[in-house]
């Protein structure tokens, strides 16, 4: 959402025309640090005096000492604003790559639940936010998605998230502070130079400031070039992706490979995005792309990538969580209800003249297990005993799933496959009461 001929002096009256792009507003949060930029927001949506209910928000990261007078400190700016605060702790690790990034999720994920329908978030990143979020992006290597920044406004849990100051320097913010005499913190992380951002803020954009005196602006400017790119590039993805699905909801390896290598690896990336809700790094896609459309037909291969997997079967690619052990010991089987695993849940519908024999059951005979392999089955209405390898094959489930399949045994024999076949000589026929079998496997049919 960019548009220059919009307001952007720091002002009530610019919180209210930001919220009216957004449509529909059930209420308002402010995420509230207490510094200098989250203050003057707080201020300016409290004198614009809107319609809605407006809530501030502190989420106390632990990582300071000084952070239990934070919290009172924004309690009491709240207090004579009169407006609710809310206060979230949340847990950041002090051990990993990057404290900032832990710190970020850690907050994000906290003002996430507190969203309500049709709600609004509002931050309070200002235009120099922006510049030093390119920069940073550029740094890491990132392309047009991450070289457009933070937008404007975008989907946030379940309503939205709104940065009314992305146009508002951060000169101004302070001059404003200074003006109504706002009482603000400061956070030491913010003059730490082992944080990438503050280390820019500090020690970068000084020194390209004195020499373009523009420089903010032009980055700004830059990442609303990227984001216009990035929407071009989403909207071709969108109308790709429509046309290499395949009528099971899978990704037409085939159609893939019919695409440019560009549309293709922007399809692929959309695709992982869309499904995953994070954003695939570029090792991800480009291994996709090489090993898996690029493998013969009947290949089965998987790329790993953080908790997912990604496989190709008969010319489809499938997009799974990452699997969980499902090797379990077999198990009597003596009651006709539901029976639950680990990985998922067989179920039981009672029926007359189809299904397993219930007297089959009631003889007290009958384990469940999981396939080990060279099992075989003749199904109900066949005249042959077939390898249970090639009924999967036939019946295109897939590799992964086969052996997580409860299977029905009398001691050797195997009599059922829950969700696929009963033996021909364990099947319920004409009045005999029998039990149809199901499976849902938690992680792979969410």
């Amino acid at each position: 959402m960019r548009d220059s001929r919009l307001r952007t002096e720091l002002s009530p009256q610019l919180v209210r025309e930001r919220l009216s792009d957004v449509g529909t507003c059930a209420g308002v949060l402010i995420a509230y640090s207490g510094g200098p930029d989250s203050t003057a927001l707080l201020h300016c949506s409290v004198q614009a005096q809107l319609d809605v209910s407006l809530t501030a928000v502190h989420v106390d990261h632990q990582l300071h000492t000084e952070s239990a007078d934070w919290v009172r400190h924004c309690k009491a700016q709240c207090d004579s604003f009169g407006v609710e605060l809310l206060v979230r702790k949340v847990c950041v690790g002090t051990a990993g790559v990057s404290v900032e990034a832990d710190a970020r999720r850690a907050r994000y994920a906290a003002l996430r639940e507190l969203m309500e329908p049709c709600g609004v978030l509002l931050t309070a990143h200002t235009l120099d936010d922006q510049a030093e979020t390119v920069l940073l992006q550029l740094f890491r290597g990132a392309g047009v998605d991450g070289l457009a920044a933070m937008p404007r406004c975008a989907q946030f849990g379940a309503g939205s998230h709104l940065r009314p100051l992305l146009g508002v320097t951060r000169a101004e913010v302070n001059d404003y502070v200074v003006r109504k005499g706002l009482k603000t913190l400061l956070d030491p992380a913010n003059t730490d130079d082992r944080f990438d951002r503050s280390y820019l803020r500090r020690e970068v954009m000084p020194r390209l400031a004195s020499r373009w005196p523009g420089i903010v602006k032009t980055l700004s400017r830059a990442s609303g070039h990227q984001a216009d790119a990035s929407a071009l590039l989403r909207t071709q993805a969108q109308h790709d992706l429509v046309a290499v699905r395949t009528a099971r909801g899978r990704v037409s390896a085939t159609a893939l490979l019919s695409l440019e290598p560009q549309r293709r690896i922007n399809v692929l990336r959309f695709w992982l995005r869309a499904e995953t809700k994070f954003v695939p790094p570029s090792w991800v896609v480009h291994r996709v792309e090489a090993e898996l459309l690029g493998a013969r037909g009947d290949a089965v291969l998987m790329v790993q990538w953080a908790e997912f997997e990604v496989r190709r079967y008969r010319a489809e690619l499938h997009l799974t969580p990452q699997l969980s052990d499902t090797v379990a010991a077999e198990q009597p089987w003596q009651v006709p209800e539901s029976v639950e695993f680990a990985h998922g849940r067989m179920c039981i519908e009672p029926t007359v003249g189809a299904g397993l024999r219930l007297s089959d059951l009631q003889q007290g005979t009958l384990t469940i297990g999981f396939r080990v392999g060279g099992e075989r089955l003749r199904p109900a209405g066949s005249a042959h005993t077939r390898r249970l390898k090639s009924l999967f094959q036939e019946a295109a489930v897939e590799p992964w799933r086969r052996s997580r399949i409860p299977l029905i045994l009398n001691g050797k024999e195997l009599v059922a496959v829950a969700g696929h076949w009963v033996a021909e000589s364990h099947r319920a026929v004409e009045d005999e009461p029998g039990l149809v079998l199901s499976f849902e496997d938690f992680e792979l049919d969410l």
